[in-house]
């Protein structure tokens, strides 16, 4: 999964993914990542319009978003 994510850092692309968040729910979320440190991922977080840090423990699923559509 890091992997994919370093790609969309490089290419400046957005991802959409799957998390638990620190009250045991899983949501969904579309991203711009920025940095992976240490086990965080820096984000601006497209859907509540802001930047975010996840836990990259907490990510169950990652995909591409291109022009808002998920491939």
């Amino acid at each position: 999964m890091n992997k994919e994510i370093l790609r969309a850092i490089k290419h400046h692309q957005h991802i959409r993914i799957i998390y638990v968040g620190r009250d045991g729910q899983t949501t969904m979320r579309v991203i711009r990542p920025l940095a992976i440190e240490g086990e965080r991922l820096k984000v601006y977080c497209l859907t509540r319009n802001g930047p975010r840090v996840f836990s990259l423990s907490n990510l169950l699923a990652i995909e591409p978003v291109v022009n808002d559509h998920v491939v």
